[in-house]
């Protein structure tokens, strides 16, 4: 590591601390990432180029290491990027599971809007709760779409049963960023609340993620279950009205 690159460092690092990120570009953020892949003046280039090509900090962070690869970076330094978001859900869900409690639709929303920060498909998960709205589990039940074939309701209710789960939600997400649920989308959700139901699991949300936006879609279905009013304290974001 040569002088520019060690002081560079130093001196972003020292800025961080005092200041938090905040006081960073996202440019400057991901030059900062780089540095500790790259020399300072090869992280500088890198950053502005992956600018130029992705246009915001998480699309870069987000994108498959191939892509960045093409853009000239290093295997080292694709895989650091790589990691950033995949390595931030990780540490979410390890910290929550048995210590958090879940017992609002807020907070599960922001958990999930973490938990689906490195996913670049249409991906299911199933979060697990117990009787007191501990997170035993989160479970990657299926990849596509959540009214597509490959959904197995049966094999989610059998999950939540051998867990031991009082409680479930189910996620799925739009990487498209379009927070507006489809009907298929409602349907699958009464599917999935009827199941769970005839085994004693309280279904508590179907979230919708969409960038770091959500929508329970059990409180906006048309035609909704009973609503629990102590679970929805404030007002959850609504859907787009496209």
């Amino acid at each position: 590591m040569n002088k520019q690159t060690a002081l560079f460092r130093a001196e972003q690092a020292a800025r961080l601390r005092a200041q938090g990120a905040d006081d960073f570009t996202d440019r400057q953020l991901l030059q900062f990432l780089l540095s500790y892949a790259l020399p300072a003046e090869v992280a500088e280039h890198r950053a502005t180029a992956l600018f130029d090509t992705f246009g915001t900090l998480h699309a870069v962070l987000t994108a498959p290491e191939a892509a960045l690869r093409e853009q000239g970076l290093p295997d080292h330094a694709a895989l650091l990027l790589s990691l950033v978001l995949q390595v931030r859900a990780f540490v979410a869900e390890h910290a929550a599971r048995g210590v958090r409690r879940f017992d609002k639709a807020e907070l599960l929303g922001r958990y999930l809007v973490e938990i689906y920060a490195p996913v670049r498909v249409e991906t299911v998960y199933l979060c697990l709760l117990d009787a007191q709205y501990k997170l035993l589990d989160t479970v990657r039940v299926a990849e596509g779409s959540v009214n597509s074939a490959n959904l197995n309701i049966r094999r989610m209710v059998e999950r939540a049963l051998e867990g031991g789960a009082s409680f479930a939600v189910v996620a799925h997400n739009h990487p498209s960023g379009n927070t507006q649920p489809s009907s298929q989308d409602l349907a699958t959700t009464a599917r999935l609340h009827a199941a769970f139901s005839v085994v004693g699991i309280t279904l508590l949300e179907h979230i919708l993620v969409a960038g770091n936006r959500f929508v329970p879609l059990i409180l906006h279905a048309p035609d909704p279950y009973p609503p629990r009013p102590d679970f929805y304290t404030e007002p959850p974001p609504a859907p787009d009205p496209r």
